[in-house]
């Protein structure tokens, strides 16, 4: 495995070989495919690391694409899960440095929930992310949220 890939290079970082134990003994560790795995641990890496909320959750995001791929559906709900709980943490902390991103991340939650088909839930992201967008050129991302918003209406994921 190389998960120390997803930290840069310049990087210092003090994880400690107890760490890594810990991480591989986690009982989602057995869960998460070969294909994703390097996302799971990157991501727990970050947690451990306190690092920016929102990196931690494109992280996750990745790695639940790797599992929906090769159709591998329960771990792709437990990184979606992941995903939503980091790109939250990222906007109640402000830690996301382009503020054109908020509506996107926001959306993002709204999508995650969409796919995981709490309709409730994604119903309310995608509302209160087109009531804050103000910036004519993301009206790209309007559009997608009706488009989303459709497809929630109908359970299609």
């Amino acid at each position: 495995m190389n998960s120390l890939y997803y930290i840069k290079k310049d990087e210092k970082f003090d994880i400690t070989p107890n760490t890594i134990k810990k991480i591989y003994n986690l009982p989602l560790f057995k869960k998460i495919p070969d294909e994703a795995i390097d996302f799971f641990v990157a991501g727990k890496i970050y947690e451990e690391l306190k690092r920016n909320p929102y990196y931690t959750a494109n992280i996750y995001i990745r790695g639940s694409w790797c599992c929906r791929i090769i159709e591998n559906r329960k771990a792709e709900v437990e990184l979606q899960q992941l995903a939503i709980k980091f790109f939250k943490l990222s906007l109640e902390k402000s830690t996301i440095s382009n503020p054109d991103n908020v509506p996107i991340v926001s959306y993002l939650i709204g999508e995650l929930y969409r796919r995981l088909e709490d309709r409730k839930s994604a119903r309310e992201w995608f509302v209160s992310t087109a009531e804050s967008i103000i910036d004519p050129e993301q009206q790209w991302l309007l559009e997608l949220i009706q488009k989303q918003a459709e497809l929630n209406e109908y359970i299609i994921n």
